[in-house]
């Protein structure tokens, strides 16, 4: 599913994909994943995508879309629902990067925002990592570009920061 969403930038037909599979992503909404898994659904709607918050939406969802003639596009959610789930970001969180302009970094710093309060300088170069990923949907090329950076990345490694960043 992603590789599709990757590929096209376009959720049409991903719903039924996904109630074809609603026990995989139940699990999800477990209350032993959900603090994990909560951050991914955040993530996804902080992107534009809207992500049902609770197991009772996603449920409802799969409802309504197994009532749909199967030639109907996918329709999104109405937006309200989505609104809300970016809402539990807070200020701390939103601004660990403030000079990057990349929206799409926050999924990637909303995941341990400690790790890049104690290593801002990661800031920087995962910006631009994320933001050559999003235009090419490839991560060829990345792995010298982070070597090339090895300083910078071994403050993930450091004592200090470990727990944060491991």
């Amino acid at each position: 599913l992603v590789s599709e969403y990757m590929s096209s930038s376009s959720t049409d037909g991903m719903l039924p994909k996904v109630c074809g599979q609603q026990k995989v992503f139940n699990c999800m909404y477990d209350s032993d994943n959900f603090e994990a898994c909560g951050k991914v659904l955040v993530a996804g709607s902080q992107l534009g995508l809207h992500l049902p918050m609770s197991e009772e939406d996603f449920q409802q969802e799969c409802s309504a879309e197994s009532k749909r003639p199967d030639s109907a596009p996918s329709k999104p959610a109405p937006a309200a629902p989505a609104a809300e789930p970016a809402a539990p970001a807070t200020p701390a969180e939103s601004k660990v990067c403030p000079a990057s302009e990349n929206s799409v970094l926050s999924v990637v710093t909303d995941l341990s925002p400690k790790c890049f309060q104690q290593c801002p300088q990661l800031c920087g170069p995962i910006d631009s990592l994320v933001s050559e990923y999003m235009s090419s949907s490839s991560t060829d090329g990345m792995l010298p570009k982070v070597c090339g950076q090895q300083k910078v990345f071994n403050c993930m490694y450091d004592s200090d920061n470990f727990e944060a960043c491991g």
